[in-house]
């Protein structure tokens, strides 16, 4: 493997270290450790980047963050209608922010 090569290893190592950083930097160094270290944690959080990660990485507020995660979890929970009935309360939520 040349120095310029990327692989899915070295982009969620990478993750994993901004992911701490941000922890660190709230003041919550008793989180780092214990944030995705469940032994198995449910199925619904194996969607490759937490939902959480991926809403504070790209800088989401509360309406839109919420609409991802019931977004990206919908099919993977006991009932996905109500998952996405959340997420549209959300987008009407968001919505009215851009509606005269």
């Amino acid at each position: 493997m040349n120095e310029k090569e990327i692989t899915m290893g070295t982009i969620k190592a990478e993750q994993e270290k901004q992911w701490n950083r941000e922890l660190e930097k709230l003041g919550r160094h008793d989180l780092v450790k214990r944030v995705g270290s469940a032994e198995k944690p449910p199925a619904h959080y194996d969607v490759g980047i937490e939902p959480v990660r991926y809403i504070t990485s790209h800088g989401l507020g509360f309406l839109e963050g919420n609409i991802v995660k019931y977004i990206t979890r919908y099919r993977m929970k006991g009932n996905p209608v109500e998952d996405l009935h959340k997420a549209r309360v959300y987008i009407d939520l968001l919505l009215k922010n851009y509606e005269v």
